[in-house]
């Protein structure tokens, strides 16, 4: 006749079937009539943490890339555009004598004051510099930080944009 199981959390349980193999699950009837299983203590204890803990690393990772890299991707649209309409501001400002004898030039300091003051009222920073043939571009980049959410480390982005001054309606 086989030996009946030991409670398992008895002290002198030694973890063995009545076959010789260690006891993978035990199924007893606690108070009140309910079925108790019990499940063996084997090598996977504890595997379920790790797994959840590698899988939301890779979920937080992943909408970091999408949360952090949007911004980056709209911040550069906005970048884009800031240069372009101070490039445009810059190039609109022809100097009046030189129109007036058919030889369009930009005026370099009204033309640069002219880009900087629209990058000011749109609170951005930047650099322009006249130059091209004829000096007739402008050309303005201007550089927005972007703070991260998840990612560490803020983003700089930089755009460069060009205008071209030319006389005319």
């Amino acid at each position: 006749m086989a030996k009946p199981f030991r409670a398992i959390g008895h002290p002198t349980d030694e973890r063995q079937s009545p076959i010789g193999g260690p006891i993978l699950a035990e199924v007893g009837r606690r108070r009140g009539g309910k079925r108790d299983i019990r499940v063996g203590e084997g090598n996977d204890r504890g595997s379920v943490s790790v797994f959840f803990v590698i899988i939301t690393l890779a979920v937080l990772a992943a909408a970091g890339l999408v949360v952090d890299g949007g911004r980056k991707v709209a911040a550069l649209g906005e970048a884009r555009d800031i240069a372009d309409n101070a490039a445009r501001a810059c190039a609109q400002v022809l100097d009046p004598t030189a129109s007036r004898a058919g030889d369009a030039t930009l005026d370099p300091t009204e033309a640069i004051t002219a880009g900087q003051d629209f990058l000011t009222r749109t609170g951005h920073t930047g650099s322009l510099a006249i130059g091209g043939v004829d000096n007739l571009t402008c050309t303005a980049e201007v550089r927005i930080e972007v703070n991260t959410i998840f990612l560490p480390g803020p983003y700089v982005v930089a755009s460069s944009q060009a205008a071209v001054g030319l006389p005319g309606p």
